[in-house]
């Protein structure tokens, strides 16, 4: 009986000592959290699109939001990249996604888009309120450890 037990208590610290080491090797994922506010005295709808480095001119929906904003507010979010890096930032992001220019579209309603789409230009007409165009070195003065990007509208 005194062996059944030694038995079972190193196969659970043999057991749990794997698990512990297979967690230390994998990365965590990083998340870039964001806020959207709109300075209006009416609501509007976000996306964002993005441009990924040499591919020709294919433009990527990467997030619809999924609620409008409220005038006056600001609806907030992050979005999960993996890349192992040591800190959550705009410039990691930029350089693990291949990217090289990353749009925010405010809407008067939703864009008719879907996410993971390629697209050949980015939306336009009346619903379009406005395009605000980021590369990386729009983020160089932001600090990921104190700061989150607010995109504001107007």
């Amino acid at each position: 009986m005194k062996n059944i037990i030694c038995a079972l208590v190193g196969w659970l610290i043999t057991l749990w000592g794997i698990t512990s080491c297979k967690n230390l090797l994998e990365s965590e994922p990083n998340c870039i959290p964001y806020r959207v506010r709109n300075n209006t005295d009416f609501k509007v709808e976000f996306s964002f699109f993005y441009h990924k480095m040499n591919n020709a001119d294919n433009i990527t929906c990467f997030v619809i939001g999924h609620e409008p904003i409220m005038p006056n507010d600001s609806t907030h979010g992050g979005f999960i990249y993996d890349n192992g890096r040591e800190q959550n930032s705009w410039g990691d992001y930029f350089n693990t996604e291949k990217i090289d220019t990353f749009y925010v579209v405010i809407s008067a309603k939703p864009i008719e888009a879907k996410e993971g789409q390629k697209y050949d230009a980015l939306p336009k007409g009346s619903n379009v309120l406005k395009i605000y165009k980021y590369t990386k070195e729009s983020f160089y003065d932001f600090n990921p450890e104190t700061d989150v990007v607010t995109f504001v509208y107007p």
